[in-house]
């Protein structure tokens, strides 16, 4: 999300403290929990009217894994752009910059608001031992992988959850498990929370694999089935539509790259750590845009049968 965006937001909150100034300024503000390990730490805030927020960083020795908050904030910015319920204020507090609940002033945080809600029941993952990180784990049972007819059953049973998991296709996200989903009753509301393990693996392949197994099979798709299979082909056309080039996405991530304090440089040389892993993201990227793309084409042709 552009920051010119946010601004005014923070501008009107005494939450601009948390972004502009030293910690010590900021006294009057809550920290309710504090959720830290060796890889992130997560802090809990309410600022002077009661609102809630969440920042966090990561903390591991590698700091190349700040790589994830800008992958987790461009995917919010993408979830914002088609109404995918998620935190709608989003911000990375750059590298150098003091705020309250940061553990290490010196790395960059990513402040957001806080969405309520428990875990549900329903089955959103779409599963993939796919990815250039991932070579260590036992490949799942195909049947297992993608846009399985659980997702789907689960996909019919929400009017949110078909537009959240053509939104996990188009993003490569293999980890939507229901510690990464939020239901609120009170608004009867599915969040959508944590996408740094976007553009992982291809899961528009995966998903046009897993469709062609069932069709083969003779599986017929019930009428509830078939509308969600609607809702979420029309979703991975928008996203087409309004990131119709790969290239578009691969700017968009390096810009959130740089706000992390990422050298421009370093990110496109592929001799680099940090330009070797985006590398690898770039060709996920591209692969998964191509495969959302013949999605779309193979779920006309399935839905028109």
């Amino acid at each position: 999300m552009n920051n010119t965006h946010i601004a005014p937001i923070f501008y009107l909150a005494t939450l601009y403290l948390i972004i502009f100034s030293p910690a010590t300024s900021i006294a009057s503000y809550a920290i309710e929990a504090i959720q830290s390990h060796e890889y992130s730490h997560i802090v809990f805030l309410y600022d002077d009217s009661d609102k809630k927020y969440v920042l966090k960083q990561i903390v591991s020795d590698d700091v190349t894994d700040n790589f994830y908050l800008a992958l987790e904030a461009f995917c919010y910015e993408v979830a914002q752009k088609i109404n995918i319920p998620s935190p709608h204020l989003v911000h990375i507090v750059s590298p150098g910059v003091s705020s309250v609940g940061k553990k290490h002033d010196a790395r960059p945080a990513l402040l957001m608001s806080y969405v309520p809600g428990t875990s549900p029941w329903y089955n959103l993952q779409q599963k993939s031992w796919h990815g250039y990180s991932w070579s260590y784990l036992k490949p799942r049972p195909f049947q297992d992988t993608g846009l399985t007819r659980t997702v789907i059953r689960s996909m019919a049973s929400h009017p949110h959850a078909a537009a959240l998991v053509a939104y996990d296709t188009f993003i490569g996200n293999s980890d939507r498990g229901n510690n990464n989903l939020l239901y609120d009753e009170a608004t009867d509301t599915l969040y959508a929370i944590d996408a740094g393990d976007a553009w992982r693996c291809d899961l528009g392949k995966e998903a046009c694999m897993q469709l062609a197994l069932l069709c083969s099979q003779g599986i017929s798709f019930t009428q509830e089935e078939r509308k969600a299979l609607v809702c979420y082909h029309d979703m991975l056309k928008r996203l087409i539509k309004l990131y119709p080039s790969p290239e578009l996405l691969i700017e968009r991530l390096i810009a959130y790259a740089l706000q992390c304090g990422f050298d421009h440089e370093e990110l496109i040389d592929p001799a680099s750590s940090i330009g070797e892993q985006f590398h690898a993201y770039r060709q996920i990227i591209c692969n998964n845009h191509a495969s959302c793309c013949a999605l779309v084409w193979l779920l006309e042709k399935i839905l028109r049968s």
